[in-house]
């Protein structure tokens, strides 16, 4: 349940209140080492809902495809909220998709986290400088024959999952955001040192 209520905190950042199940799974569709980064992801993204609340995204590449997405999100009335995840791509039938696995971190310091269990699993779709993300839905994976264990994680392997989701219909897949980059020019100048 972690993984869904973490999701769930980045559907309430983006406006979204689920009618349905984001899917938790235990294995990534492809393993960090094999999969290839996608570098449009990188860049700062941003979206204001219908309620006022706005949230940003930063995607940094850290290390192969793995990248961190930092998620700031100003609620009208709340205040600011900050998660933080471990994303990389994956490419399943024509279509793109993020492993999405939540940080915890124990200090302040970028350094000392860990990477919580299971994986979330969002598709993305990238038109210019607008990125459209979904999730997918339990129920409908469930329906299709994949497994749930206890702890609510779909545990079919990479290649069940994959098979399934390339034959996924739209009932699959639950949309929750659509961000448009932002430019920051001045990110693009080299830091001055003191």
């Amino acid at each position: 349940m972690l993984r869904v209520a973490a999701l769930s905190m980045w559907l309430a950042l983006s406006g979204t209140i689920p009618d349905c199940t984001p899917a938790s799974v235990e294995h990534p569709l492809v393993e960090p080492e094999k999969a290839k980064a996608d570098p449009r992801l990188e860049g700062t993204w941003a979206s204001r809902n219908s309620d006022g609340t706005e949230v940003l995204m930063r995607v940094a590449t850290r290390e192969g495809a793995k990248s961190d997405a930092a998620l700031l999100g100003a609620e009208v009335g709340k205040g600011v909220s900050l998660l933080s995840y471990e994303i990389f791509p994956a490419a399943v039938g024509g279509k793109t998709y993020l492993n999405v696995r939540e940080k915890k971190y124990s200090s302040m310091s970028n350094d000392k986290y860990e990477l919580l269990p299971g994986y979330m699993i969002v598709r993305y779709e990238l038109k210019g400088d607008v990125l459209n993300l979904s999730y997918l839905v339990t129920d409908a994976a469930l329906k299709s024959g994949l497994h749930k264990s206890e702890s609510d994680l779909i545990t079919d392997d990479p290649a069940a999952l994959s098979a399934y989701l390339a034959k996924a219909d739209a009932a699959a897949w639950s949309s929750f955001s659509v961000m448009k980059r932002q430019k920051l020019d001045f990110l693009k100048e080299p830091a001055k040192k003191k």
